[in-house]
């Protein structure tokens, strides 16, 4: 059910993350969460500095690996983050944050795909990220409604950063081959969508946690169930059953019930959006003037304002992606599939939350595929060392 990349014969050994990268790691994760409940002095200019510092301790740990396709997605990033800055949205966009969230995404994706990191990082992680929300919601009593703010978290940027905290510990426990991948951060993760009152934070977290059970069980049973299918599909109605019975009693006092899916808010800037793409806009990208200053809700449109007919290339890359998953891996399956669906209400990327998790998804859909280029070229590490070794020598 999981991906295997023994057919990629250029794949190095992996070596554990060092652990200065591995507090790095949840440092850069951790300080946006707590930035929600605490200032922080010149917060921005800190995450860029420790994102950048995270990421050049990863390609020189990584160095001996590290390959031109990593390279070259490199200069990608760069150049859609300067076309974004300076072109497209120029006095909207906020190159800091940008920097920020491209390269802690990209550091993610080397990492799962060249080294092993530990499941105590990630456990660690969650744990302290829910840390905080548990306290308010279980301790204090907290049920947002109204303004839908805790401190100065959105309703919706909660259950947003938990699911993205929870996905990455759930695909770091697949691409390990666990048997059992940690449940309770997505648990205690719905728990927190479901006091944040925020509707598809609540539904994407039910979704999350029904991926980590079904991997779960079938990584415990695949034998019994491939020798009884008879009984097995009829578990699976049962579960199914209850699963629906169960969710039902879940969000039957929620805003997913009494608001439901309609969001006239949300329908005007659909049409605000469709109305101002021109065919320039289409080619070049823009960046629209919609109700209330505010930002697209949807990672498609905002990829197409920000880059174009370019966006297509992302969209091209992450259909591939699922078909590569929905053969190989159920689990990152899920994942991209929750972030697929998530996107169609919340803008969670480009230079967002969502790129710590799309990227790393993306890159490691194509590295399992054996879409390396170059991979018989090499190392740019190799490239550098011979043009140190052999440059020439001035005579005196």
């Amino acid at each position: 059910m999981e991906a295997t990349n023994s057919h990629i014969e250029f794949v190095p050994p992996k070596k554990t993350a060092s652990i200065a990268i591995q507090v790095l790691l949840v440092v850069n994760l951790l300080i946006p969460v707590y930035k929600g409940f605490f200032d922080i002095a010149y917060s921005k200019i800190v995450l860029v500095g420790l994102s950048i510092t995270f990421f050049f301790l990863c390609v020189w740990y990584l160095r001996e690996s590290f390959s031109w396709t990593d390279f070259i997605i490199g200069i990608v990033l760069v150049t859609g983050l300067l076309y974004y800055r300076f072109v497209t949205q120029k006095e909207h966009g906020s190159l800091l944050n940008g920097t920020r969230f491209l390269v802690l995404g990209f550091s993610l994706a080397i990492l799962f795909k060249y080294a092993i990191i530990p499941r105590r990082t990630f456990f660690i992680y969650t744990i302290l990220a829910l840390l905080p929300f548990l306290y308010f919601f279980l301790l204090k009593g907290v049920r947002l409604d109204g303004t839908g703010y805790l401190c100065a978290i959105n309703r919706n940027s909660i259950p947003l950063r938990l699911i993205i905290a929870s996905s990455l510990q759930v695909m770091n426990d697949s691409l390990q081959k666990r048997k059992y991948i940690i449940m309770f951060p997505s648990v205690l993760t719905l728990m927190c969508a479901y006091f944040s009152n925020s509707r598809a934070g609540l539904l994407k977290a039910m979704i999350l946690v029904g991926v980590v059970l079904i991997t779960n069980i079938w990584n415990k049973w695949q034998v019994w169930i491939k020798e009884n299918k008879g009984k097995a599909l009829i578990v699976t109605a049962l579960f199914i059953f209850i699963a629906i019975v169960g969710g039902s009693f879940i969000i039957k006092d929620t805003r997913l019930v009494t608001i439901g899916f309609k969001d006239p808010a949300r329908m005007k800037i659909v049409v605000e959006f469709f109305e101002q793409l021109t065919f320039r806009n289409f080619l070049f990208g823009f960046h629209p003037t919609l109700p209330f200053d505010l930002k697209s809700h949807s990672s498609y449109q905002t990829m197409l304002t920000y880059f174009g007919v370019f966006a297509f290339v992302i969209y091209y890359a992450i259909v591939v992606a699922l078909i590569h998953y929905m053969k190989h891996s159920f689990t990152l399956f899920g994942l991209l599939g929750i972030w697929c669906v998530y996107s169609l209400v919340e803008s969670l990327g480009p230079m967002s939350n969502g790129d710590l998790l799309l990227i790393p998804l993306l890159m490691v859909a194509f590295y399992q595929k054996g879409k390396e280029f170059f991979s018989n070229k090499k190392k740019p590490i190799q490239v550098i060392r011979g043009w140190l070794v052999n440059r020439p020598v001035k005579q005196q």
